[in-house]
């Protein structure tokens, strides 16, 4: 978890747990084509829900959106792929699912200095661990 890296961004515990938070929250369906995975077991074997991922609007750089969950939703490989492939139809997905106010308020975030995502880590780690468990059962 601690030193695993995505597309060049370090992936920290705290990613780990809001990922899941945001999976289960969104009943561990796309968002977007609405395929349904299989639950989250601690414990368990996870080899499909490797391909349910936990999609941003504003990507995980911007530290300042990165574990906001308006900002995220489950999305498959497929349709993550295609939404950030193709950054107009991310957009309008996005305004279409949160509303265009909610959209360009996070935007607004997303662009402000945020230094204290990795100085808390632990805290946004326990945070959503606690979210997660708690809706998770």
């Amino acid at each position: 978890m601690g030193g695993n890296t995505m597309a060049g961004i370090k992936r920290t515990a705290a990613d780990h747990w809001f990922s899941l938070y945001v999976r289960c929250r969104d009943k561990w369906t796309c968002q977007r084509c609405h395929t349904k995975y299989p639950e989250y077991i601690e414990g368990g074997d996870h080899t499909q829900l490797k391909g349910l991922h936990c999609g941003h609007a504003n990507t995980r750089g911007k530290h300042g959106t990165r574990i906001e969950p308006d900002n995220a939703c489950a999305l498959c490989y497929g349709c993550h792929s295609r939404l950030d492939a193709h950054p107009e139809e991310k957009i309008a997905f996005f305004k279409n699912r949160l509303g265009e106010e909610r959209y360009n308020e996070l935007k607004r975030l997303s662009n402000k200095p945020f230094k204290g995502f990795f100085k808390n880590n632990k805290e946004h780690s326990a945070k959503y661990r606690k979210l997660f468990r708690e809706i998770n059962k």
